[in-house]
C-alpha cells in the first residue's frame, strides 16, 4: 500500500510537481546557511508551506547540503497522548508530487520486533506528510522511517537504538509547531501586561526554544507538557536524542517565526527550525 498525498488535497500543499517546486525554490534563501557543522538531526516545523514554508525549506536544505550522500532519513512526528503508543507507518512507498519514497523494510522489522509500537499503513497527520515532498525535492531517493512519538522518554530508547543500529549515512528529523494561542486552541496567558504575542515569543517559545539549542531532553519534555509550548515534543525530543548520541554540544538556530507574522489573528502558532 501506498501513503498518499492527503494534505495536498486541502492546499497544504500542491499535487502539482512544478507547482511544488515553484515553492519551494520561493522559500530557498541562500542569506540562511549554517556554521561549520556535519548535522545528524533537526526540528522542522509542520504548518502548511503557507505560514512556516520558509523555515521547513531552508532547515531541510541544510541538512542536505552539509551531509551530502544520506541513504536513509528518520522522520519523527506526534499529535500524540502521553500514554499513547507510538506509531509506526508500514505503507511500501510514500507519493511525493516529485515521485515515491520507500519505506525501509529492514528498519520497519527492526521496529516491530524491538518496540511496543502501534503499526499502520499511514497516519491520517501532517507531521510526517507535510515535509515528505521537500524531503524528496531536496534528498532525491533515500529510504525513510515515519514514527510518531509521544511527548515521554520511552522515545529515547527508540532513538538510541535506531541510532545504534542505523546511524550511517541517515539523518533524524523531528516534527513540531510550538505555542498555539488564542480562542482556537483555548490557549492564552495569565501576565495581561504583555501582549499575547509578545508573551509567545519572547516568553514560551523562547523559554522552550533556548532548552532545545541546549539539548536539554527531558527537560524541553517537561516544559512542553506543562507550559503548552510544543505540539509533537516528543519528535523534537528524538532529535535530541540523536545529537547527544552524536555528542553534539549545541543547536543552531535557523529561524523562528509565528502565523501571526503573516496573518495577525487571534489564534496564532509558533514555528522554529533548529539543527544539531
Amino acid at each position: 500500500m501506498n501513503r498518499p498525498m492527503l494534505l495536498s488535497m486541502s492546499g497544504w500543499y500542491s499535487s502539482s510537481k512544478n507547482s511544488c517546486k515553484n515553492d519551494i525554490q520561493r522559500h530557498i534563501n541562500n542569506d540562511i546557511f549554517l556554521e561549520g557543522i556535519t548535522p545528524i538531526s533537526a526540528i522542522v516545523p509542520h504548518a502548511g508551506w503557507y505560514f512556516c514554508g520558509n523555515l521547513a525549506v531552508n532547515t531541510i536544505r541544510l541538512m542536505k547540503e552539509k551531509n551530502g550522500d544520506i541513504a536513509h532519513i528518520f522522520i519523527f512526528g506526534g499529535h500524540l497522548g502521553e500514554m499513547n503508543l507510538p506509531v509506526v507507518e508500514t505503507f511500501d512507498f510514500a507519493e511525493t508530487p516529485f515521485g515515491t519514497l520507500e519505506n525501509n523494510k529492514e528498519i520497519l522489522a527492526f521496529v516491530l520486533e524491538n518496540f511496543n509500537i502501534h503499526p499502520l499503513p499511514y497516519y491520517e497527520d501532517n507531521t510526517i506528510e507535510i515535509l515528505l515532498p521537500i524531503i524528496k525535492y531536496f534528498f532525491g531517493n533515500p529510504t525513510i522511517t515515519a514514527i510518531y512519538l509521544p511527548p515521554n522518554r520511552k522515545a529515547r530508547e527508540i532513538v538510541e537504538k535506531l541510532y545504534e543500529k542505523f546511524n550511517y549515512r541517515a539523518i533524524f528529523i523531528g516534527s513540531t509547531d510550538l505555542t498555539h494561542y488564542g480562542p482556537r486552541y483555548n490557549f492564552y496567558h495569565r501576565d495581561k501586561s504583555m501582549k499575547g504575542i509578545d508573551w509567545v515569543r519572547n516568553v514560551n517559545d523562547k523559554k522552550y526554544i533556548d532548552l532545545l539549542l541546549d539539548l536539554q531532553g527531558e527537560e524541553s519534555l517537561k516544559y512542553a507538557l506543562e507550559n503548552n509550548s510544543a505540539c509533537s515534543a516528543g519528535a523534537a525530543f528524538a532529535s535530541i536524542v540523536a545529537a547527544q548520541k552524536k555528542n553534539a554540544s549545541k543547536g543552531q538556530l535557523i529561524g523562528y517565526s509565528t502565523s501571526y507574522d503573516v496573518s495577525e489573528d487571534s489564534s496564532f502558532v509558533g514555528y522554529t527550525g533548529i539543527i544539531y
